[in-house]
């Protein structure tokens, strides 16, 4: 029982770590796109909207669920349509 418990513990410190190595490359990154889905609990929705804040903050930018958002000069966000003009949301 001792060894079954040791094993599950080192699972979940297994997945911690693995989780926050990729939080942290997110972070490092704005290019690299944050994806939002409807399966992901409420925690995780919210550390990953924490993290494109943070990112939009740091570098003006942030890839979030495929789209490129930027912070324009008034601090406005904003993406780049198709046609090439700028599309606050």
């Amino acid at each position: 029982m001792e060894r079954f418990k040791q094993r599950f513990k080192n699972i979940n410190v297994r997945r911690k770590r693995i989780s926050e190595e990729f939080t942290n490359s997110l972070l490092l990154d704005p290019s690299k796109n944050i994806p939002l889905g409807t399966w992901y609990s409420e925690d995780e929705l919210r550390e990953k909207a924490d993290i494109h804040r943070t990112r939009l903050s740091k570098f003006g930018k942030s890839k979030i669920n495929g789209e490129m958002l930027f912070v324009g000069p008034k601090g406005g966000i904003y993406k780049i349509s198709d046609d090439g003009k700028k599309k606050y949301v």
